[in-house]
């Protein structure tokens, strides 16, 4: 995969979001390990100056309630992220390591 440059960032995004949708439609892999590299994908894509997280978390609830984990609506990943954010973002940080080595959703063809 070539590196990803500021410029081709909405090709990136789209790119995302179809293979996530295809990935989904294909009932092939699990929709939390979906959405998990989706979410990572779009952080390793890192499409605005500021805000990612917030927008990645705001997501995570969003994708995994559309596939029936309604998780949000009785744990609060914000309030987990806080208690925990030294080693939240401490793997963010080692999961990101190299960019484009980190896992992508990949498609079916």
């Amino acid at each position: 995969m070539e590196q990803a440059r500021p410029y081709r960032t909405e090709y990136y995004t789209a790119e995302l979001v179809d293979r996530y949708r295809d990935a989904l439609a294909t009932g092939s892999h699990h929709p939390v390990l979906l959405t998990g590299l989706f979410v990572l994908g779009l952080l390793t894509i890192h499409p605005f100056d500021d805000g990612n997280g917030r927008v990645v978390r705001a997501l995570t609830n969003a994708l995994l309630d559309d596939t029936g984990y309604t998780v949000g609506k009785y744990v609060s990943l914000e309030q987990l992220i806080a208690e925990t954010a030294d080693s939240y973002y401490q793997a963010l940080l080692e999961s990101t390591r190299g960019g484009t080595n980190a896992p992508t959703i990949r498609g079916h063809g």
